[in-house]
């Protein structure tokens, strides 16, 4: 009872000196003064327990709480505070001293239970949270303060209990369901937590957007999600099953990549209440992920739904970048020829619409990277800048692809002209870039590097083109004293960039060899001979490289490079497991402040898994 002696002593002290016609100093103050006062003491006592400095809050906050006895929230900061560093002794005076201030208050009694509970008496404690209980029966905060108190004291199950309670006796007390899926949530109890809160969704159906986010963030483990979904499927399948139990079946199909199965339902769906602005969405997030097949048989559902849909368009859009994408990851050019087909029919069927020239675009696209038709591609391109109507971010866009053609076909001028055109906000970065680097190829170092500066200061160094545009400032830094070396990089770039990898290496190797290159750039170069031999399936030509790279000397400062492309090349081409975790491991031993100092110990921890071998 050390507390409330203090108290009682305080409390006499003052009355003595009132007695006495002595005034204290907090009664000098004005009360506004006094509140002024409280409140910034309040707010560095919060502090220090933010900080976790409870012994230094503790002191604050019993003065406050002395001085304002009617102040709840002081109390209760108070109390928090003496039940973190375990001093019951404390905690129990000053619950003590409140009851006898207001013995029926139910906050105090709540307390009290407490730190009963935490000093051993559980029987007591119970009964007196049952008798609080059973005194307020219809009070919320009541049965809240409760089952919190229970919650820290780990009695997760009778939280659950005190919340169901609540919610049979109280009219309007629903919103508990979410406090209980809340609580299974945070003990990953991810199929207990789902259920509260669909009930919570039958009462709060408005409510299905915040759900459903809630459900669809759920780290379920690998391991685990099977179970899971079966449990969803089987409600899913209840004849007086809500839609929205099956809509949330198919986003978490789509949250675990079961696109096929997403789709099954998505469909069920439509049958029985149309919304094609969700199968569309649906559509486009298979296509983002790379699930092809799935997005064209949902875009062509659509169609085939609703001719008269306000998202045809859209779909047949997604119909042919979908048809187009299946062609370059199966490697059959028929999806493409289908492709082509329907932008015939499309353009014959909207021949006013501007998106059009979107597909053309994407024809154009698949030309040159699929086939690697210069020419065939830049005609497409050539069309939709010479038509009307053409949306002017795609105008701008088709402006730099064909500028690439023209480097393509080492056409640097006509590239250069072409880049020179661009003026949309959204493409001037790129725009500046490749004439910086057209100027490179061209080997004006001079219009390169103001065209690199230019570029710097209007698009900033964070711009999604900063760190092409500073490698190749590196790069031309060196044209005054090593004019000869940046003309014969220059030339390899160039030829890197036209796909004639084979011309690229022998430069390459040539540039190697000189004995006045800086080292910054030789072991530019020694990479670059390592991915065009990779490119070219010259792995031994790669390994024999990385390893004359490591030996070096020149590029000693640069070593973790090529020591990291040894590892790659060890493990990837030739599969010698060992000899790569041990290049991995001497690089974090040298240089373990390395860029490639985390991704060689996430390929450690991938080797040591592998079967069939092990570490000496």
């Amino acid at each position: 009872m050390k507390f409330q002696v203090i108290v009682y002593a305080i409390i006499i002290l003052i009355s003595s000196l009132n007695a006495q016609n002595k005034i204290s100093p907090v009664q000098t103050l004005l009360p506004q003064q006094n509140e002024r006062r409280d409140q910034q003491q309040f707010r560095t006592a919060q502090s220090y327990i933010n900080h976790n400095r409870y012994t230094a809050a503790i002191p604050i906050l019993e003065d406050l709480v002395i001085r304002n006895p009617q102040n709840n929230t002081y109390y209760d900061w108070l109390l928090r505070s003496y039940l973190m560093i375990s001093d019951l002794n404390k905690a129990d005076s000053l619950v003590s001293y409140m009851l006898t201030r207001e013995p029926d208050d139910p906050r105090f009694q709540i307390g009290k239970a407490d730190i009963l509970y935490r000093q051993g008496m559980e029987k007591e404690a119970r009964q007196m949270w049952e008798k609080i209980l059973h005194q307020n029966a219809t009070n919320l905060n009541i049965y809240a303060q409760v089952a919190n108190t229970l919650i820290e004291n780990r009695l997760w199950d009778d939280a659950v209990k005190i919340y169901l309670q609540a919610i049979e006796t109280i009219p309007n007390a629903a919103h508990f369901y979410m406090n209980i899926a809340n609580l299974y949530k945070s003990r990953l109890m991810y199929m207990e937590a789902t259920d509260y809160y669909l009930k919570y969704l039958s009462v709060q159906p408005q409510q299905q957007g915040f759900i459903f986010n809630q459900i669809l963030a759920f780290q379920i483990p690998e391991e685990q999600q099977k179970e899971f979904l079966q449990i969803l499927e089987k409600r899913a399948e209840e004849p007086d099953q809500a839609v929205e139990i099956k809509l949330l079946l198919a986003q978490l199909y789509q949250r675990y990549r079961r696109y096929g199965d997403a789709l099954t339902i998505y469909i069920q769906l439509e049958q029985v209440k149309g919304d094609d602005l969700r199968m569309l969405q649906f559509a486009q997030a298979a296509e983002r992920d790379s699930v092809y097949e799935v997005a064209l048989k949902a875009y062509q559902f659509i169609i085939r739904q609703n001719p008269a849909s306000k998202q045809n368009f859209l779909a047949y859009q997604g119909v042919v970048s979908c048809r187009f994408q299946l062609a370059r990851q199966n490697n059959e050019p028929r999806y493409a020829e289908k492709a082509i087909e329907l932008i015939d029919t499309m353009s014959t069927r909207f021949p006013n619409q501007p998106e059009l020239y979107r597909l053309r675009y994407l024809q154009g696209m698949f030309q040159l990277t699929y086939y690697f038709d210069i020419d065939g591609a830049l005609s497409i391109f050539s069309k939709i800048m010479t038509s009307k109507n053409v949306p002017a971010d795609l105008s701008n866009l088709v402006t730099i692809e064909s500028g690439e053609c023209f480097l393509l076909k080492g056409q640097l001028k006509e590239a250069m002209h072409r880049f020179q055109q661009v003026n949309h906000p959204s493409y001037q970065g790129y725009a500046l870039l490749w004439q910086a680097q057209t100027s490179y190829y061209m080997k004006n170092w001079e219009m390169s590097k103001q065209l690199v500066q230019e570029l710097i200061n209007s698009q900033g160094t964070n711009s999604a083109v900063a760190n092409d545009a500073l490698s190749l400032q590196m790069r031309l830094n060196y044209s005054q004293q090593h004019e000869v070396i940046l003309s014969k990089l220059s030339e390899a770039d160039l030829l890197v960039f036209q796909q004639k990898k084979s011309e690229a290496l022998k430069i390459s190797l040539e540039l190697v060899e000189m004995t006045t290159i800086p080292a910054p750039l030789k072991s530019r170069i020694y990479q670059d001979i390592c991915q065009l031999s990779l490119d070219l399936e010259n792995f031994v030509t790669a390994l024999e490289y990385s390893k004359i790279a490591l030996e070096d000397p020149a590029i000693s400062a640069y070593a973790d490079q090529p020591l990291f492309l040894m590892g790659t090349i060890l493990e990837n081409y030739f599969q010698k497991y060992q000899e790569a975790f041990f290049a991995y491991r001497d690089l974090l031993d040298k240089y373990p402040h390395s860029i490639h100092a985390e991704d060689c110990r996430l390929r450690m921890r991938q080797l040591r898994e592998k079967e069939g071998w092990e570490l000496p």
